[in-house]
This record gives structure tokens, C-alpha cells and sequence, in this order.
């Protein structure tokens, strides 16, 4: 089975993601003409491979593990040759205007402006249509413009390139990072897409809110929210930020509103995840709560539950080897902690046992 598990190119670079289930691998055997007819059924019943298929779907899990804490921003370096505006001073201190609800030093605020813009970069599965190799013509002439920002992306990977590139973003688009963090500092999805800058996508955090609270949340699609935001457009205030995003990728009204997710929506991320929040508490009591009462029944349970001769004859033959009366709860515990037989006895139990043998 190992062999055969070798030559089909079970493992991260073979089946994973194909091998499903054990009939999908079966009829793959079959169809490349691995094995024959007997030895497929003998395959079929074969713990084997029920084990190299779990394996596979392990790994294939492992690799997307890795894929997504990728896109949100490991492995990333700024090039100081074109990113003098992302070192200079006035970034710094709109950062930290932004941030001014926070006690924050010189590291933190880097850290933060450095994550803010990887989960720009990562935070889709689409590939960014702002992301060229530094050998095509359209980056070079992109550089030499005064409007736009150069980020280097190590580890930046998709479909058709493994290895370095470079993303090219306009100035505003770091001004707009910089007001969502003051909408939503909680929220994952800052992306580019390739239809323009989405600066937030909140659906995809109300979704996960809804998978872990059920019932509790209001479950809401993207189409949705769509239509319930082109509602409100009119309104001016949801339209005159993504405008200015629009502007920047030179996009239609039409577009415009087709596309885009509106910034004040990441409220009511926030709100959601505080109702979350709010909920783990409530449950959290509830569950302590659960455990006090049913502490408390074990507790009246004991009490009440009739004496057994050997619980009987051990406390006689405590009083006995010690000579005295028991008439404190502490004298109790120090005799009776360790006694076995008295163990799902309580203290207080144990201590009114005794003054009743003691009369």
C-alpha cells in the first residue's frame, strides 16, 4: 500500500486537495490504471488507506493554515529607498492622532502602521491588481510618480509567481487606512481587490460572529448589505467616503456603488463583536453559575444521605485514639482531610456527627 501511495504522489505536493474522500482516490486509481481489478477491492476495504487520506487532509489543512497567516501580513519589508513618506514624520504623528485613545511609544505605533498594511496587501484571496514584478514596464513608470507609496512584499505569493514583489499604493490609500483604524482597530479585512480598494469588508466578520454566536446574530449576506447600503447612498455620508476611494481608482458612480463596502458599516462590525463579547460573558456566568448549583445539590445530597456503619465506626475510632472532644471545624479538617473513607463527607457533616456522638 505504501508503494502504490508513492507512485499515485500521495502527499503536499500530490493528492492533497484532490483526494477528498477514499472513493475519489479509488476512482483516480482506476482511471490511471494503477492497479487491477482485485487489488482495487482489496483497496476499498483497506485501513491503509483510509490512514494516508486522513494524513493528506491534514496537511492539506496545515498548508492552508499557513497560506492565510501569510495574507495576513508575515514576512514583510519596506524598501527605505521609496518609502521615505511611510518613514516620515507626518505619518507618525496622523498615526498617532488616530490612535490618541491609546497610550502608545515608537515601536507600537511602526507596529501597528506595519500591520495595518499587510492586512491591506493579504487580506484577499484575489490577486491585487496593483502588484507587478519589478521587470514589467507599467511598476518602473509607477515609481517614478511623486502620488504613490512602494511597498515591498516578501513571500508574496499566488497563482502564477513564488517570491518577491512589489505593491504600489497610492498616498491616500494610507490616509484611508489610517481613518478605518479610527472606525474599526478590531476589524481583519483591509484589502485591495482587483476591482479597486475595498477598505472594508465587515460581512465577513458579522459572518464569523453568526457561525460562533447561531441564533443570536442576525445573519446577513454581501448582496444584501449591497442593496441595503445602495439604499442609503443618497444620504451623503456613505457616499462621500467611498467617492473618494472611487476617485482614486478612477471608477464610475455606477461602480462606485456596485462595489464597494461602505466605511461606517465596520460600526456595526464593532457593535456586533461587542454583542459577542457582551454574549461569552453572559455564558461564561451562566456556566459558573450551573457549577455553584450543582455543588450546592452534592453538598445537601451528602448531608442528608444516611450514615454507613463504616463511616460510623471510623469517627468513633478517631474519637477513641484521640481522647478528646471535636469542637471546632479546623480540629476536624486537620483529623478527618485525608480519611478515605470519609471523603464524600463534608466537613461541617463530619463536625455535626460528632457533636451528636460527643452527647
Amino acid at each position: 500500500m505504501d508503494h502504490i501511495a508513492e507512485d499515485v504522489g500521495l502527499g503536499p505536493s500530490g493528492l492533497v486537495g484532490k483526494a477528498n474522500s477514499i472513493q475519489h482516490l479509488l476512482d483516480y486509481l482506476k482511471e490511471e490504471e494503477q492497479v487491477d481489478h482485485d487489488y482495487f477491492k482489496l483497496c476499498k476495504v483497506s485501513d491503509k488507506l483510509k490512514k494516508i487520506i486522513k494524513n493528506c487532509n491534514k496537511e492539506r489543512k496545515r498548508l492552508e493554515r499557513e497560506k492565510r497567516d501569510m495574507r495576513l501580513g508575515e514576512g514583510v519589508e519596506y524598501d527605505d529607498k521609496v518609502l521615505e513618506f511611510l518613514e516620515g514624520e507626518k505619518v507618525e504623528e496622523r498615526l498617532k492622532e488616530v490612535l490618541s485613545h491609546e497610550v502608545i511609544d515608537e515601536e507600537e505605533a511602526i507596529l501597528l502602521r506595519r500591520v495595518a498594511m499587510c492586512r491591506l496587501m493579504y487580506g484577499n484571496y484575489q490577486r491585487s491588481g496593483t502588484v507587478k514584478n519589478i521587470e514589467m514596464e507599467e511598476y518602473r513608470n509607477r515609481i517614478k510618480s511623486e502620488e504613490h507609496d512602494v511597498i515591498l512584499v516578501k513571500n508574496h505569493k499566488t497563482k502564477d509567481r513564488y517570491g518577491s514583489a512589489k505593491v504600489v499604493c497610492k498616498k491616500e490609500t494610507v490616509e484611508v487606512i489610517e481613518k478605518y483604524l479610527e472606525y474599526a482597530p478590531e476589524s481583519k479585512y483591509l484589502f485591495v481587490t482587483r476591482t479597486g480598494h475595498q477598505v472594508a469588508n465587515p460581512f465577513r466578520e458579522l459572518e464569523n460572529l453568526c457561525i460562533q454566536m447561531g441564533h443570536q446574530a442576525i445573519k446577513i449576506s454581501p448582496t444584501e448589505h449591497r442593496k441595503q447600503s445602495a439604499s442609503r447612498v443618497e444620504l451623503g455620508r456613505d457616499e462621500k467616503m467611498t467617492l473618494k476611494i472611487s476617485q482614486m481608482m478612477d471608477h464610475s458612480i455606477d461602480t462606485h456603488r456596485a462595489k464597494y463596502t461602505f466605511v461606517n458599516t465596520a460600526k456595526e462590525a464593532i457593535g456586533a463583536y461587542k454583542t459577542l463579547q457582551d454574549w461569552r460573558h453572559s455564558q461564561h456566568t451562566k456556566k459558573e453559575q450551573k457549577i455553584e448549583e450543582c455543588e450546592d445539590r452534592e453538598r445537601e445530597v451528602r448531608r442528608k444521605r444516611k450514615w454507613t456503619m463504616a463511616e460510623t465506626r471510623e469517627i468513633e475510632r478517631v474519637m477513641e485514639r484521640k481522647k478528646g472532644k471535636f469542637t471546632r471545624l479546623h480540629e476536624v479538617k486537620e483529623e478527618f482531610k485525608e480519611n478515605e473513607i470519609l471523603k464524600d463527607r463534608t466537613f461541617k457533616n463530619i463536625l455535626d456527627k460528632l457533636r451528636q456522638i460527643q452527647k
